[in-house]
C-alpha cells in the first residue's frame, strides 16, 4: 500500500510502465517534452499537451490524492502568477459586466490561463519523472551523460554521488518537519491560528530540528560509507546496469506520435501574436 506522505521528488516503488524504462531515456523525452510544452501558446496544443501529461500520470499508477496533493501545495504560487499576469499583462480587449470595465481584457485572461497550464504541465511531467525514477537511476543516467567530461579531467563520479546526496535528503528533509509538525500538533500546538508572522515564527521553529536530524542522518550515511569502503575517485560497478528494453522502444514510439500530432496541430494552430 502507498504512503498517503508522498514528498515532492519521492520515488514510488510501483510496477508501471514508466518504472520499467531506462532513466537515460526517461530524462530526454522529459527534457523533449517540456521543451514542447513551453514552446507554444496556442490554445488547441496547450490542451493537447495537458492531455498528454494526464495520460501520463495515469500511466504512472500513481493515486490520484497523490497528484491534487502535489498541485495543492502549488496553488498559492499558481494563483499568484495567474494575478500579476492577468493585471499586468497585454489586456487587449476589456471585460465589462453591468456597465463596469473590469481591470483585465480578454488578451490577459488568455495569456495567464496559457501560462498557468504550462507551469502546471511542468509540474506534472516533473513528478512524472520523479515518482517513476529512483534516486540511483536519476544519478546513474546524469553520470553517463556526463561521461564525456571526464576526458577533460572533471570529477563525473564524484559529482554524481553529490548529486545522489542531494536528491535523497529533500524528500528526508520534507519528512522530518511533517514528523515534527505532527508531533508539535499533537501536543496541542495550533499552526493555524494567528496572524501571519506568528504561524511563519511557529514554522521556523521546525526547520531547526529538522536540520539537525537530517545532518544526523547525513553523519550516519557517511559512517556507513566509510565501512563499506567507499573511496572518492576509485572505480566503481553498478549492482543493475542500465540496458535498452522493449519499454524504452514503445516508449520512443509514443514519444514520437506525441511530435507527430503536435506538429499537425501546430501547421494548423500556429502560435498567437
Amino acid at each position: 500500500m502507498l504512503d498517503t506522505g508522498i514528498t515532492i521528488g519521492g520515488y514510488l516503488p510501483v510496477s508501471s510502465f514508466l518504472n520499467r524504462m531506462d532513466a537515460r531515456f526517461k530524462i530526454v523525452f522529459f527534457c523533449i517534452l517540456l521543451y514542447c510544452t513551453l514552446s507554444s501558446n496556442a490554445p488547441a496544443i496547450v490542451l493537447f499537451n495537458l492531455f498528454f501529461a494526464i495520460f501520463l500520470a495515469k500511466i504512472s499508477l500513481a493515486p490520484m490524492f497523490v497528484w491534487f496533493r502535489r498541485l495543492k501545495q502549488f496553488a498559492p504560487m499558481l494563483l499568484i502568477t495567474f494575478a500579476l499576469n492577468l493585471l499586468f499583462g497585454s489586456p487587449g480587449f476589456y471585460y465589462q459586466i453591468g456597465g463596469v470595465t473590469l481591470p483585465f481584457g480578454q488578451d490577459s485572461l488568455i495569456g495567464s490561463t496559457t501560462l498557468t497550464t504550462h507551469i502546471v504541465i511542468a509540474i506534472y511531467l516533473a513528478l512524472i519523472l520523479t515518482f517513476s525514477t529512483s534516486p540511483s537511476q536519476l544519478t546513474h543516467a546524469i553520470q553517463w551523460f556526463a561521461s564525456p567530461l571526464s576526458w577533460l579531467g572533471f570529477p563525473t563520479r564524484e559529482f554524481s554521488v553529490v548529486i545522489f546526496m542531494a536528491m535523497r535528503f529533500v524528500p528526508l528533509f520534507q519528512q522530518e518537519l511533517y514528523r515534527i509538525r505532527d508531533a508539535q500538533i499533537s501536543r496541542g500546538l495550533n499552526f493555524q491560528s494567528g496572524t501571519a508572522l506568528k504561524k511563519s515564527m511557529r514554522l521556523m521553529g521546525l526547520l531547526h530540528p529538522a536540520f539537525m536530524a537530517t545532518v544526523k542522518r547525513s553523519e550516519i550515511l557517511a559512517q556507513s560509507m566509510s565501512a563499506r569502503g567507499f573511496v572518492p575517485g576509485a572505480p566503481r560497478t553498478n549492482f543493475h546496469e542500465q540496458s535498452l528494453s522493449r519499454y524504452d522502444l514503445i516508449a520512443t514510439f509514443v514519444v514520437l506520435s506525441y511530435l507527430v500530432v503536435r506538429n499537425l496541430l501546430s501547421n494548423y494552430y500556429p502560435n498567437p501574436v
